[in-house]
């Protein structure tokens, strides 16, 4: 299939990487547009498994400075894309709902998002079944 619009999810960690790079193996196929995505969890802690320090951390007093400081990285990981990336979207809230308003927004053919599995509660927990549900058009879960 030729996808003309993908919309990429990335956590701004180095894994990001992996998914951007088979993105970007996807997009090179038809010339398709591409747009990275960040969700911060700060404002969306129901949308994902977070390890208790994580948790801890996050229902503290938000750091303002942390979007600013996330936008950035966002557009660090666009800049160092080896292909043109169309729009990069920082957004708050619960993360599928995120995800599946932005690709009705942005007409994404695609949605291309990592997956971390490291234990039992993470998996239990993970945003992914309700990515997967909610989707409404095509996904691609890179394994990380």
């Amino acid at each position: 299939m030729n996808y003309k619009n993908i919309l990429v999810a990335i956590d701004l960690t180095e894994s990001s990487n992996i998914v951007i790079r088979k993105a970007i193996s996807i997009a090179r196929i038809s010339q398709a547009k591409v747009s990275f995505v960040f969700v911060d969890l700060l404002h969306g802690l129901n949308n994902t498994a977070l390890s208790y320090e994580e948790f801890q951390f996050t229902t503290s007093e938000p750091d303002l400075s942390s979007g600013k400081k996330h936008r950035q990285q966002l557009q660090d990981f666009a800049d160092s894309a080896d292909y043109d990336i169309a729009n990069c979207f920082y957004l708050t809230g619960n993360l599928s709902d995120q995800l599946q308003e932005e690709v009705k927004e942005l007409g994404a053919d695609l949605l291309i998002c990592g997956h971390h599995q490291h234990n039992f509660w993470t998996g239990f927990l993970s945003a992914t079944p309700k990515i997967v549900n909610l989707s409404t058009t095509d996904l691609f879960i890179v394994q990380l």
